[in-house]
């Protein structure tokens, strides 16, 4: 770690288990698998841009693109796990955490969510949320395209 207290909390929404690993264990691992050291580098790399794009989203874009954006994120991330099911995923975040995560209130997030729907871009049954007009949703999310490389013959080889 390179601070000496926790710099952040997380809070499960679904069931997890968690082990402790320690440091010592931990540096070995890194030392001993190279290749398993620089995927941490580059999963680090990728959370910072996303944090950057998310800071830069609060005050450049409206509270809907934010939440265009967000849906579209969640709808890529969860399709990553086979989650997703004709365009249509279980939304397990209550509309205070989707607040939390944007900047807004409880409150402004429903309004948004209905307007997405009466803008016929999504449908929600509970917590089933139906991309319906996923290019509309991704044009209202006005968020920078990102690839991510696949091409990286620097890493260290497998061992």
């Amino acid at each position: 770690m390179c601070m000496t207290h926790t710099a952040e909390a997380l809070t499960a929404i679904t069931p997890v288990s968690v082990s402790a690993v320690s440091f010592d264990r931990f540096g070995s691992l890194l030392a001993q698998h190279p290749r398993v050291a620089a995927q941490f580098l580059l999963n680090v790399q990728r959370e910072r841009v996303a944090l950057m794009d998310q800071l830069s989203a609060m005050r450049r874009t409206s509270a809907q693109s934010r939440l265009a954006a967000f849906l579209t994120d969640l709808l890529e991330r969860l399709g990553r796990l086979a989650a997703v099911k004709e365009d249509s995923f279980t939304m397990r975040l209550t509309q205070e955490q989707i607040g939390d995560v944007l900047g807004l209130t409880s409150v402004h997030v429903n309004r948004l969510l209905r307007d997405l729907e009466e803008l016929g871009l999504i449908a929600r049954d509970r917590q089933v949320v139906r991309i319906l007009d996923r290019q509309a949703l991704v044009r209202l999310a006005v968020r920078p395209h990102r690839t991510l490389r696949t091409d990286l013959p620097w890493l260290p080889p497998h061992r």
